[in-house]
């Protein structure tokens, strides 16, 4: 899997190219385009009514999306919301610290969340 950010810092937008069968998930609304290669699917977010609810009270979205490369190498444009810059972080190793919730722009399939209370 590998990325590309283009046109920052306002209007920007990531293009993440898949080999076949790679998988990542994204905030729902935030695809711009894609190969016919992909294949999308929603996911709710959150474990349960309660975490539905704790993910909706917190202004995350209900559901991600996901999207795999089922049919051979492809590519999805993502943008955010609103303009805005994005920007890359390799996780192999480290810890970030951000707002509590699910990652829902994208993220590895094998990326793990956990709550640290202050």
């Amino acid at each position: 899997m590998e990325f590309k950010i283009e046109h920052q810092p306002v209007f920007t937008s990531l293009t993440v190219e898949l080999q076949s069968g790679e998988v990542f998930k994204a905030e729902a609304g935030a695809m711009v385009s894609m190969s016919p290669t992909i294949e999308i699917q929603s996911k709710k977010q959150g474990k349960g009514l309660g975490g539905m609810l704790k993910a909706a009270v917190g202004g995350e979205g209900l559901f991600a999306t996901q999207f795999t490369a089922s049919g051979g190498a492809g590519e999805v444009v993502l943008a955010p919301p609103t303009p805005g810059d994005i920007i890359g972080f390799d996780m192999t190793g480290n810890t970030l610290l951000a707002q509590s919730g699910e990652p829902t722009w994208p993220a590895q399939m094998n990326l793990s969340c956990r709550r640290r209370d202050r």
